[in-house]
C-alpha cells in the first residue's frame, strides 16, 4: 500500500470513527450509524472488534495487554524515558522509521500476548460474522445501522443484536425480500447441527441461479461460530420501519485473573 493510499485509509478511518455514535453500558456497547460507502464496512467491523476486546476482557486487562507490550517495545529501544517529540527527534522525523515502531508494537501485542488469551480466535470469527451482518445493511436496508453486543448469564452468554431502517417496510419489492430474509433464517435454524445447515444451504445455492437469496452467509456465520441467528420485524430504535437480527454465541467466559496472569507471563 503507497503512503498516499494508506493516508487515505486512515482519513476515511478516522471519519467513519467520528460519525459513529457510541454508548456504552456495564455489560455492554452500542455502536449506531450509517454506511456511506462499501469500505465502511471493514472499518466499522475493525471499530466493532476493538470494541467486543473491551467487553469481554475489561479495562484493566486491555490496558495490561497495551501498555505493558508498549512499555517493553520502547524499553528495548532506548525510548522509554522519551516524549513522543524525542522518539520522533530520534527516528529523524523519518514516516517510515514511526509505522515501523508502531508495526513492531502490535507485532508483539499480537504473537506474544493475543495469541495465548482465550477470546483472540473468537474475536476474529466473531467479527466477520458482523461484517456479513454489516454487508447485509449496505446492500439491502436504507444503511442506517445500530449494533448492541452485551453479555449475559445464559447457554450463549454473548448477544449481538443488529436494526436497520427502511424507507418504506410496506413496498412490496422490499416486503419480498424481508420475507426472503426471514425464510432463509428460519431454514438455516431447522437444523441442530450448525454444519449441516451450511452443507445444506451450499448444495441448494450450487442448484440455483438466484445467489442472492441463498442466504449462504449466515449459514456460514452459524457453522463458523456456532450461533444462533433470529430475524423479527421491528426495531427498538426504528420502530415499524426497522427489522431486528439477532445473533447468540456460545463462548467461555474466562476469569479476569487468569486472563492478567497469562498476559503478565507472556511480556
Amino acid at each position: 500500500m503507497g503512503l498516499r493510499s494508506e493516508r487515505k485509509t486512515i482519513l476515511n478511518y478516522k471519519s467513519v470513527y467520528e460519525n459513529t455514535k457510541y454508548v456504552y453500558g456495564k455489560n455492554s456497547f452500542r455502536l449506531s450509524g450509517r454506511i456511506e460507502e462499501w469500505s465502511y464496512v471493514e472499518i466499522i467491523s475493525r471499530i466493532f472488534y476493538k470494541k467486543l476486546e473491551k467487553l469481554l476482557y475489561g479495562n484493566e486487562v486491555t490496558n495490561s495487554m497495551y501498555e505493558s507490550s508498549i512499555k517493553k517495545i520502547l524499553a528495548e529501544n532506548g525510548l522509554l524515558n522519551d516524549t513522543l517529540f524525542d522518539v520522533i527527534k530520534k527516528k529523524e522525523f523519518q514516516y517510515e522509521a514511526l509505522n515501523t515502531m508502531l508495526i513492531k508494537i502490535f507485532d508483539f501485542v499480537y504473537f506474544n500476548v493475543k495469541k495465548k488469551l482465550p477470546y483472540t480466535n473468537k474475536l476474529s470469527i466473531i467479527t466477520n460474522s458482523v461484517s456479513e451482518l454489516l454487508e447485509n445493511t449496505y446492500k439491502y436496508s436504507e444503511k442506517d445501522y445500530i449494533i448492541t453486543a452485551g453479555i449475559v448469564r445464559d447457554e450463549y452468554p454473548l448477544v449481538i443484536k443488529l436494526e436497520n431502517r427502511y424507507s418504506d417496510i410496506t413496498n412490496p419489492e422490499i416486503k419480498v425480500r424481508l420475507d426472503k430474509l426471514k425464510e432463509g433464517i428460519d431454514e438455516i435454524n431447522q437444523y441442530k447441527d450448525p454444519n449441516e445447515a451450511f452443507l445444506e444451504i451450499m448444495k441448494k445455492r450450487t442448484q440455483s441461479e438466484n445467489h442472492e437469496e441463498s442466504r449462504l452467509g449466515f449459514a456460514k456465520m452459524r457453522s463458523d461460530t456456532g450461533c444462533t441467528v433470529d430475524f423479527f420485524m421491528g426495531s427498538k430504535h426504528f420502530g415499524k420501519d426497522g427489522i431486528t437480527i439477532v445473533a447468540k454465541f456460545p463462548i467461555e467466559m474466562v476469569s479476569k485473573d487468569k486472563i492478567l496472569d497469562t498476559i503478565e507471563s507472556s511480556i
